[in-house]
């Protein structure tokens, strides 16, 4: 593969990146993937919304784990994405809004912060990227996406074909990359500007 296919195949992963978050946002993207596996795991049909929502973010989702195979598989890693650990302090200021806070008006930075990424997955967005990607392959987790699809949207539990443990496991893997790839999102788009009104970013003393 050449170098300039290879950048373009990350411009493209990056901007589909970008794409998810515009169109769902980080906050309905986790709710959606909470009600998927929620819907999945019981015998209760899917109801939140309607069954095309639920088929229009499984499709997005997959265009997000193809984004992190890609940029996994390329090695490829924004340097503006990862924050530098100080030694004597390990844990993620949270007063740092531009570190996870991509500002508009009506943005809640409570909501934006990440919760189901370990402290060094939050410094390094890149390795809950890998640890998604070493979970399943890129076919098997279509497969997942579309047997909870189709469990979520009958009377029957999915424990059949993925018991309640990896259930949670799948869970987990899917709202770290959600949220990390948030956290490349709001950390490389360097060119969107907070504009008047917009939450301030606080420097780094």
């Amino acid at each position: 593969m050449s170098r300039l296919t290879e950048e373009k195949e990350i411009t493209y992963a990056f901007n589909v990146i970008n794409d998810f978050f515009d169109h769902t946002g980080l906050y309905h993207a986790i709710k959606d993937t909470e009600h998927l596996i929620r819907s999945a795991a019981n015998s209760k049909v899917y109801k939140k919304r309607i069954p095309g929502d639920l088929l229009c973010f499984k499709e997005s989702f997959e265009e997000l784990a193809a984004a992190a195979f890609a940029i996994s598989s390329m090695h490829s890693e924004r340097d503006q994405a990862i924050i530098e650990i100080e030694e004597w302090n390990q844990s993620p200021d949270i007063s740092i809004l531009e570190d996870f806070v991509l500002g508009a008006p009506s943005t809640d930075a409570f909501e934006d912060f990440p919760r189901s990424l370990t402290c060094m997955q939050y410094f390094n967005p890149y390795k809950a990227i890998k640890k998604f990607v070493s979970h399943m392959t890129e076919l098997e987790w279509k497969k997942a996406l579309k047997v909870l699809v189709e469990y979520a949207l009958t009377n029957d539990p999915v424990d059949a074909e993925y018991p309640s443990y990896e259930l949670m496991v799948i869970r987990l893997r899917m709202l770290q990359l959600i949220e990390a790839c948030h956290l490349l999102h709001v950390r490389t788009n360097l060119n969107k500007k907070p504009e008047e009104g917009k939450i301030p970013k606080s420097k780094k003393k």
